[in-house]
């Protein structure tokens, strides 16, 4: 009888102990390094620091990035809800085709790539910028192909996110505050020394929404 099989993702050794077929795991291993080769070396595309850790994160192709979004629309790279989707020649390789597309089918969650200049505005008075991982209200409609299938980025208004996982993480270890303006009458994000970052500004959500 075989072990259990880690939980979306694992080191080829861990799925193979498990019992999981190694044509499987040998398929999720060339998957993993045939995206590695869509994807410039570290540092060439001149990123914004946290873009360019999610992208060696995640394995953002090159593609990703080709294509800059206008007025209040956001490009985000899908992914799972786990945190471990990373290749690394030592033994980690992401999770199986099967769970990973159905992941791809479900998980609203995603890394902001870019966002049109309206959208920008609106992310950034909220403390929310491109690299960041956002949660979204529901899968777009649209995803763009990039570098081949199955490489998609997710076509979103600013008005789609739920929130922010990196924004969150700021504020729990103090590097954010929640503070109210007393002459704007709204509540603010400030730095730790109490200067306010912006006045919030609300994006355009769909009526029927």
């Amino acid at each position: 009888m075989s072990e259990a099989v880690p939980e979306g993702f694992a080191t080829v050794e861990e799925l193979l102990k498990a019992g999981v077929d190694a044509l499987v795991v040998s398929k999720a291993a060339a998957a993993t390094e045939a995206q590695m080769k869509k994807m410039s070396r570290p540092g060439a595309l001149d990123l914004p620091p946290m873009l360019e850790e999610k992208r060696l994160q995640y394995l953002i192709t090159d593609g990703a990035f080709k294509v800059h979004p206008a007025f209040d629309r956001i490009l985000v790279w899908q992914i799972a809800a786990h945190q471990k989707e990373t290749f690394d020649p030592q033994g980690t390789i992401i999770m199986p085709d099967m769970v990973r597309d159905q992941e791809k089918m479900v998980t609203p969650r995603g890394v902001i790539v870019s966002a049109g200049l309206l959208a920008l505005d609106h992310l950034r008075s909220n403390c929310i910028d491109v690299g960041h991982t956002v949660y979204f209200v529901q899968n777009a409609p649209w995803r763009i192909c990039v570098d081949g299938h199955p490489y998609y980025v997710m076509v979103l208004r600013d008005g789609d996110l739920i929130g922010s996982e990196d924004t969150q993480e700021a504020v729990r270890k103090g590097n954010l505050k929640v503070t109210y303006n007393k002459d704007t009458g709204q509540h603010v994000y400030a730095d730790p020394d109490g200067n306010i970052l912006g006045t919030p500004t609300l994006p355009w959500i769909s009526p029927d929404y």
